[in-house]
């Protein structure tokens, strides 16, 4: 007890933490821009939606609002250092929660689900072959048929590669390992975000609850002595967060 007295957060503290927790938002809010309409936009042709949730348009604007809550839960937090009060406080540790189950179940899914990941991207691949779509890979990743060349020799169907494939070239290679690495790696980089942003919300939200762990309700400063006033009182005051030892 004596090192919780000792250990005491301050308010800059506080207010520091969240406007960390505002930049680190900002910052994996551009990275899920890059994802789409970079990374993903290129991909686009493949209808990886269809297989792979995770890597899918739709739920990487799901990511991007999620961000933008995150953002919101920064902001209300500097305001709350700068100005507490109670509906404030339980907004946040109410969103801060919600948060955290969300992008805690992002990177656990990322890690539990990888051989389901795997199949899916098999499954993808299957449906470009047969479609006869394969090109288009080949073209982005220079690579030759889902496991190399052999491919073409052995499929019952007369089919020719892409021009702008490998295939004339010995060192050519097939697609399944390449294509496998790069959803991996996104899938990777995905986890990644979700991780650091799930930590620094657990230290910003410690910190918020730490601080105000022996706050108390404070009295509105500007109520009538009058009896008749009392009366006549407005009772749909906000209560407000009164610091320890604040009188």
């Amino acid at each position: 007890m004596r090192l919780l007295r000792w250990f005491r957060i301050s308010r800059d503290l506080v207010l520091e933490s969240n406007v960390l927790l505002l930049v680190i938002g900002i910052i994996f809010l551009a990275d899920v821009y890059i994802h789409i309409f970079v990374k993903l936009s290129t991909l686009e042709s493949f209808e990886m939606g269809n297989y792979i949730v995770s890597l899918s348009a739709w739920m990487n604007w799901v990511r991007g609002f999620t961000l933008i809550t995150y953002i919101f839960e920064a902001i209300l937090g500097i305001r709350i250092a700068r100005s507490p009060s109670l509906f404030a406080y339980a907004g946040y540790m109410l969103i801060g929660f919600i948060l955290l189950i969300y992008l805690a179940s992002i990177a656990i899914s990322s890690i539990a689900f990888l051989d389901e990941f795997n199949l899916s991207v098999d499954m993808l691949l299957q449906k470009l072959w047969l479609g006869n779509r394969f090109d288009k890979v080949e073209s982005l990743f220079e690579c030759c048929g889902k496991t190399g060349v052999i491919d073409y020799l052995e499929t019952i169907v007369n089919r020719t590669w892409s021009r702008e494939s490998c295939c004339g070239m010995e060192t050519c290679h097939g697609c399944r390992e390449i294509i496998h690495a790069t959803l991996r790696g996104i899938e990777k980089e995905i986890a990644r975000d979700n991780i650091i942003v799930f930590v620094v919300l657990c230290i910003a939200m410690l910190i918020m609850l730490l601080h105000y762990k022996d706050a108390e309700l404070a009295d509105d400063p500007y109520e009538s002595e009058s009896s008749d006033d009392d009366d006549y009182k407005d009772d749909s005051e906000p209560s407000t967060l009164k610091y320890p030892g604040q009188q």
